[in-house]
């Protein structure tokens, strides 16, 4: 296991403590857990743009590190949104059309990503920007809720519309790579013989 797939493993460590942070902080343990929380989630956010650096800049980029890297930050955002979502004693109500949201951009992305494989296997598919956006506000409105900042909704609503936008995109981008054509002007996968 190489440096940057070290960093994920710690971001996936990392998203457990959060996870424990939420679930006591909501069942009364005391505001030391939450503060908690808010910090290993900064971590743990710091940690995402960390694995990647070192990856490239090392020369650590690997197979394994293009699959194991986004599985781990979809595993840490659905998991943490969905426990925030239940926690409705402790933190801002987050609308239920949220968590919704952000599991089917990611089922989307995860289905598409395994059917383009079978077809074949992509050279150096980079995610779309809206993509990553999505993702970086994703993580800002898990560390928003965790802080109990006022106005949640706002960053919730911005969060959910944009990963909403970028799940078409990656469905408009999945049938443009796999039938051919469309804006991005991509040429059908075909498998390798």
């Amino acid at each position: 296991m190489n440096p940057a797939n070290i960093i994920t493993t710690l971001r996936l460590a990392l998203i457990f403590f959060v996870l424990i942070g939420v679930w006591r902080y909501d069942a009364g343990a005391g505001e030391i857990w939450r503060i908690a929380a808010v910090w290993i989630a900064i971590a743990a956010s710091v940690t995402d743009f960390l694995d990647g650096f070192v990856a490239r800049k090392f020369n650590y980029v690997s197979k394994t590190g293009a699959i194991y890297d986004p599985i781990v930050d979809k595993i840490g955002c659905v998991a943490a949104i969905i426990l925030l979502a239940m926690a409705r004693n402790s933190f801002e109500a987050v609308m239920l059309w949220y968590p919704s949201v952000i599991i089917a951009k990611e089922l989307i992305t995860i289905i598409g990503s395994v059917l383009l494989r079978k077809k074949a296997p992509p050279k150096g598919f980079k995610p779309l920007v809206l993509g990553k956006i999505s993702a970086f506000l994703q993580a800002m409105t898990i560390i928003w809720l965790l802080l109990k900042a006022p106005q949640g909704y706002i960053i919730i609503t911005i969060s959910g519309v944009i990963a909403f936008l970028a799940g078409v995109a990656y469905i408009y981008l999945g049938i443009t790579l796999f039938y051919g054509g469309g804006i991005w002007g991509k040429q059908p996968l075909k498998a390798e013989k």
